[in-house]
């Protein structure tokens, strides 16, 4: 007996109006990260000890050491992994953000730079005398200016207002959230430690990088999936 109504065959289901709206309602601004260790004293002794290690273990390869230094070497390869939990232990994990041009503008007004004296085009190697003489007493107007601590305190206080406005989370070494606001008091309470100007140097470097340059997330490699993967 034959069928009264074939079988449907099943179509692929409409694919949804792109709402450009929608997505441009949804660009996001660019997030950085960057790892900062609050026990970088550890480094010393754990060089110390690894130069240590490196004689008994030479020793040791030669068939050279007694029960004690065996013993020794036991207890340096013990401190050692104590020192680099405490190391790994201090890190901390600092997501900074692009911030708008009008909450950039808005801290260059709440912080203004004095202006500095202009320096004209370097004149070129043929130019007169009075040219480059005009152009090296300009640069060294200049760079007096750039030296004093009025100037140097109110880029740094820019600085540090941008700092605090980029960064919207800090994590622990476990990547649990300790913090999603930081103060500019607390910045520089960190700036004044002494690897802090890198620190937070690095925090601004990666918050101007991530307004300035577009993200390129590279595809994940996986060798299981690529078939590489010993068998």
């Amino acid at each position: 007996m034959t069928k009264q109504h074939p079988d449907l065959i099943p179509s692929e289901p409409a694919p949804a109006e792109f709402d450009l709206d929608a997505w441009i309602d949804g660009i996001s601004p660019t997030q950085r990260s960057v790892p900062i260790y609050a026990r970088p004293d550890i480094m010393g002794r754990y060089e110390a000890i690894q130069r240590e290690i490196s004689v008994l273990e030479a020793a040791q390869h030669g068939g050279d050491t007694s029960i004690t230094e065996q013993g020794e070497l036991a207890a340096l390869y013990a401190e050692r992994e104590t020192l680099y939990e405490q190391w790994a232990a201090s890190k901390t994990t600092w997501y900074v953000q692009a911030l708008d041009d009008a909450v950039i503008q808005e801290i260059g007004r709440a912080n203004p730079i004095p202006a500095l004296p202009t320096v004209p085009p370097q004149p070129a190697a043929t130019a007169p005398k009075a040219a480059h003489d005009a152009y090296e007493a300009a640069k060294k107007k200049h760079d007096a200016a750039a030296a004093k601590p009025k100037y140097r305190d109110a880029v740094d206080a820019r600085d540090l207002a941008l700092v605090a406005a980029a960064v919207v989370r800090v994590e622990d070494h476990t990547g649990r959230t300790v913090a999603t606001t930081v103060k500019v008091d607390q910045l520089r309470a960190m700036k004044a430690k002494p690897r802090g100007v890198l620190q937070v140097g690095s925090l601004l470097a990666a918050a101007l990088q991530a307004k300035a340059q577009d993200p390129v997330i590279p595809a994940p490699f996986s060798p299981a999936k690529s078939g590489s993967a010993p068998g």
